[in-house]
């Protein structure tokens, strides 16, 4: 395995699966957060106000969760390194 410290290419392709983890978390909580804003806006029987509320709090769960992964990869590959 590169060395992620020093192998521009290997840093690049892991920036690359870093910023996937955030945008397919973005896109997965704008689909979970639009069922999410369904559900908001019929119980306050506001659509208006629930639909973009469902899809701001998923997409930010998403966001959240992708980055989370992004961090996990990250110390993933510095482990196969052996530079935990």
């Amino acid at each position: 395995m590169p060395d992620i410290q020093t192998d521009k290419e290997a840093r690049r392709a892991l920036d690359k699966q870093k910023a996937m983890a955030v945008g397919l978390g973005c896109s997965l909580g704008a689909g979970v957060g639009s069922a999410l804003g369904a559900a908001f806006g019929s119980v306050m029987n506001d659509m208006a106000v629930g639909m973009p509320l469902g899809i701001s709090i998923g997409m930010g769960l998403g966001v959240m969760g992708g980055s989370i992964y992004g961090v996990m990869l990250e110390r993933q590959a510095r482990a196969d390194q052996g530079d935990d």
